[in-house]
């Protein structure tokens, strides 16, 4: 199924100085007014947008008004920078939410940009890194401009999601007695390095643990708990422990599963019994291809 994420960023790029009288030089980034050296700016607007395909079901539709995107991140180099000249960070509660504004000179720069709905994020500009206690939606793409006079003023930029999803569903009946379902990887990236889009930072001791709400209690087949992570171009496996307790914290059912493979952009889903004698979760992944291509010759 395709989803479609269009993220519009209106980046104006303005001049910090303005004189009324400047003369050219030969350096197509300055000019030169009454001595000094001013740099030269230029506007541009960069429209993201996203097409994918996800197997197994669709994942959140992003955009960014009343969507689950929360955070929005542009990130500027300049060419031959190694730290970031702007950065800027927006939250789904500013008013100019999906509209940041930069300030680029002539020249070449290379910008990334992240949109996601994780939740306490880090970023780490020396470590070039963005982190989150818990990964959720998650995109990412980097564009390189080179700045001029005759920059178009309306570019795309397309963000394609880096996440993977872990889905557990367990199909016996829930007990009355549950209070918590654990989830918890051997291995998962809660870290990306934001000039590649890959992970990075590989977690060995993370979990989740979801507190079951009582409608889900004496159903079967009803509950369904995800785990969201980065993920590189490569796919990999994780083992994974899934543990439910009561309220006293006494185990009263488990599962282990065995080398789970995980992608980008796909989810793959267990489903089994948890509570039975018969503790097993079993691999369901929609593996169907994409529409067939047909020619001549």
């Amino acid at each position: 199924m395709k989803n479609l994420m269009t993220l519009a960023f209106a980046v104006a790029i303005t001049t910090a100085l303005v004189f009324t009288s400047c003369s050219t030089d030969n350096d197509p980034a300055f000019s030169a007014c009454d001595g000094f050296a001013v740099i030269k700016t230029t506007s541009v607007t960069f429209a993201l947008d996203g097409d994918w395909q996800a197997n197994d079901e669709a994942f959140t539709r992003a955009a960014v008004a009343g969507s689950a995107i929360t955070d929005v991140w542009v990130l500027d180099y300049p060419d031959g920078a190694t730290q970031p000249s702007a950065v800027i960070h927006q939250t789904s509660a500013d008013g100019d939410f999906g509209a940041p504004t930069l300030s680029l000179s002539y020249g070449e720069h290379t910008l990334y940009f992240i949109a996601s709905s994780g939740d306490n994020p880090v970023l780490n500009t020396n470590a070039h890194t963005l982190g989150f206690g818990a990964v959720r939606d998650t995109f990412w793409e980097s564009v390189n401009v080179n700045v001029a006079s005759g920059t178009a003023a309306n570019q795309s930029v397309t963000m394609n999601r880096i996440v993977t999803k872990l889905a557990i569903q367990p199909t016996d009946e829930i007990p009355a007695n549950i209070n918590t379902i654990t989830i918890a990887p051997a291995t998962w990236y809660l870290t990306m390095d934001y000039l590649t889009g890959l992970p990075t930072a590989a977690s060995t001791d993370y979990s989740r643990t979801m507190t079951i709400p009582d409608n889900y209690k004496g159903t079967a087949g009803t509950l369904k708990i995800n785990l969201l992570g980065f993920c590189g171009t490569s796919d990999f496996t994780a083992n994974v422990a899934v543990t439910a307790k009561d309220a006293d914290n006494a185990t009263i059912g488990y599962a282990a599963i065995s080398n789970a493979p995980m992608k980008r952009n796909r989810a793959s889903r267990y489903s089994g019994t948890l509570f039975g004698n018969n503790n097993a979760l079993s691999l369901n992944v929609n593996d169907e291809w994409l529409t067939e291509y047909g020619g001549t010759w």
